[in-house]
């Protein structure tokens, strides 16, 4: 099954586009929302939004609200949404190079799990490693120049 029970190739190949889209814009969204609310706010505001549209997700799937494990959920919460989403939140806030750190955790990944795992890239996956680095080096530049 795909999509929301929709089986299809089509659906395969936008999931992973939407997916980027969505993660792409969410550092220009979240720039703008932290120009007019706290970051402890504006997290909690996020938070409730993205709990509320899940629910939904589950009730409409009709799957079970509680999880299996609240040791899980309780160790995620913690550093996937507090400490990630309020280290985010306040490094775009401040304006300074902060976010640039969130920004290379996905390259610093990479690079340890091909040193420590001998992970291989594929041929397809190196454009997308070359668009991060394009990427940081732009975000690089701009903090550079601006002096932040």
């Amino acid at each position: 099954m795909g999509w929301f029970g929709i089986a299809s190739q089509h659906a395969a190949y936008a999931a992973p586009l939407c997916l980027t889209l969505m993660w792409g814009m969410n550092w220009a969204v979240m720039k703008v929302g932290l120009q007019h609310a706290d970051p402890m706010v504006f997290n909690i505001e996020r938070t409730w939004l993205a709990i509320a549209t899940l629910f939904a997700v589950l009730l409409l799937r009709h799957r079970r609200f509680w999880p299996e494990s609240w040791l899980a959920v309780c160790v995620t919460g913690f550093f996937q949404t507090t400490i990630n989403f309020g280290a985010t939140a306040m490094a775009l806030a401040s304006g300074g190079t902060a976010a640039l750190n969130m920004l290379a955790i996905p390259v610093i990944a990479l690079i340890s799990s091909m040193l420590i795992f001998g992970e291989r890239l594929t041929a397809l996956e190196w454009p997308g490693i070359a668009s991060i680095g394009v990427g940081l080096a732009i975000i690089s530049a701009r903090a550079w120049k601006t002096g932040r």
